[in-house]
């Protein structure tokens, strides 16, 4: 088993929202509309059209972390480093009180950044006395929770080599309440947590063949379940997220295209997100790596189930798994988001 090696990771957001732009409508006293000839048209018409924006920035620290990650600093040794990608939208829950709110969604506004992004909202203008966040925008049920789905059937899809794109739909986001009695235009106070955990698995060839990587999957040998593919949250009572359903021993996932070639001694990431487990430290992980040479299965040393005990929302575990003449060897180094402890993601 590799060495075990912590790091730290933190992001931190920063939010500015900006007044509403107003366009002024032409009318007379008695709110209608003159004709030229002096006459009016009868038909009343709003003195003003409200076009209410909110804009939010999205600021690098010096360490950072999100759903999408840059696939090459891991590769090199260095931090994992955030990224927004195209379509990214952060849904803020903006209102008056907790039971008074509206779904106020900002979209990413340009290119994919790196570290740095800028969102911003249209729409009605909403009071700002009391707010919180859920990242992807999903819905929220008549009694204050959203569903969270994570398949560990094979289902979630890695659309190419070293590519994370597909982590956003898949490593929710929340923000807890803030209550900002003043109101106005500014929203401050807002933490981002994760709520899945994030594997990575380094795939080595140390062969002189070419493989193509179909699937991988990870269990338990001895058939414990404890992999969830659905959960539900509340992101105002701010209680860890319940999983629900029946547990499988295994989650797995593939590739479009249904492969990822790896060359002779090159090395190739693949990226899993999953739900919070069940405890697993009384029990072996096991890896299965299916590629076009066959199937190669191996055990994880006791050692490492005992170090995890259970994959936790916020952090994150990198597998290097080896293909050698042999089979397959597997090492393991535990990263935790900031110093082995929950990511918080500030908004200042």
């Amino acid at each position: 088993m590799g060495n075990i090696k912590i790091v730290s990771i933190s992001m931190a957001f920063v939010f500015a929202f900006s007044s509403c732009g107003k366009t002024e409508l032409s009318d007379n006293d008695n709110g209608t509309v003159e004709t030229p000839s002096g006459g009016n048209t009868g038909v009343e018409t709003p003195e003003e059209v409200a076009d209410f924006r909110m804009s939010m920035m999205v600021t690098e620290a010096n360490k950072s972390g999100r759903a999408s990650v840059d696939e090459n600093l891991p590769a090199n040794g260095g931090q994992l480093q955030v990224r927004w990608d195209s379509g990214d939208k952060v849904r803020m829950m903006v209102g008056s009180s907790a039971d008074d709110v509206k779904a106020c969604d900002f979209s990413l506004v340009g290119g994919p950044p790196m570290g740095l992004g800028s969102f911003e909202y249209v729409g009605e203008e909403v009071q700002t006395n009391y707010y919180y966040g859920i990242y992807p925008p999903m819905e929220i049920g008549s009694n204050g929770e959203v569903q969270l789905n994570v398949p560990i059937d094979g289902t979630i899809r890695q659309a190419a080599e070293d590519d994370s794109r597909h982590l956003g739909k898949y490593r929710p986001m929340y923000a807890a309440p803030v209550r900002n009695e003043a109101g106005g235009n500014v929203l401050t106070g807002v933490v981002f947590k994760h709520l899945t955990s994030l594997i990575i698995f380094k795939v080595t060839n140390s062969t002189d063949e070419t493989f193509n990587l179909i699937s991988i999957e990870l269990s338990t040998s001895d058939g414990k379940t404890i992999f969830y593919s659905s959960a539900s949250f509340n992101p105002q009572n701010q209680t860890e997220a319940v999983t629900d359903g029946s547990p499988s021993a295994s989650v797995a996932f593939g590739f479009d295209g249904n492969e990822m070639q790896v060359t002779s001694q090159e090395m190739k990431k693949a990226y899993l997100p999953v739900l919070p487990t069940d405890d697993f430290s009384s029990s072996q992980l096991r890896v299965k790596a299916v590629t076009d040479k066959g199937e190669f299965i191996t055990d994880i040393p006791a050692a490492a189930s005992q170090t995890l005990k259970r994959f936790q929302a916020g952090s994150y575990c990198i597998f290097n798994l080896k293909k050698t003449t042999t089979g397959i060897t597997v090492g393991m180094e535990v990263q935790g988001w900031e110093d082995g402890e929950i990511v918080d993601v500030p908004i200042l």
